[in-house]
């Protein structure tokens, strides 16, 4: 299982028609995190976990699931009953590059990662977004850094 993070942070001028923010903390500016789904279904809810328990909580999490053949996925987040994640399914599939551009669309906060359904996220990882971005408002990209994990949950150093 390979780990890839691609993390933005834009400010509200940048993306035209935003729909509003979740927001658990008033005084800060939330996460979305934005998940393109069409895979393995178990290693999603490894992914999803990981999202949840993060250290920060003031997030939104978006599944956009890309026509996956079994309701599995759907009916497990349902049974999450968290208010913090949402679950979209596009009409017909768009492909690897057509999800992941679907994500950025549906981004309503100011700030956002784009995680792989295959990713597990480290439980500081959203903190240490945050903490950049509050420490460099300017920025355009937000990149902390990522380990790569085998299928075994074990660090490795493919390059």
């Amino acid at each position: 299982m390979g780990v890839t993070l691609s993390e933005q942070v834009r400010g509200t001028s940048d993306v035209p028609g935003r729909r509003g923010r979740v927001n658990v903390y008033p005084d800060r500016v939330p996460i979305d995190v934005m998940m393109p789904f069409y895979g393995d279904v178990e290693q999603f809810k490894q992914a999803v976990t990981s999202v949840l328990e993060q250290s920060d909580p003031d997030f939104r999490l978006v599944v956009i699931d890309d026509c996956h053949p079994s309701d599995e996925p759907r009916e497990w987040l349902a049974g999450l009953a968290d208010g913090r994640v949402h679950y979209e399914r596009n009409a017909h599939n768009l492909g690897v590059n057509g999800n992941f551009r679907r994500c950025v669309d549906l981004v309503t906060a100011d700030r956002y990662v784009v995680m792989g359904c295959d990713d597990v996220m480290l439980p500081g990882y959203l903190k240490g977004v945050r903490a950049l971005a509050d420490a460099h408002p300017d920025a355009a990209v937000i990149a902390p850094g990522v380990e790569v994990i085998d299928a075994d949950d074990h660090v490795v150093r493919p390059l």
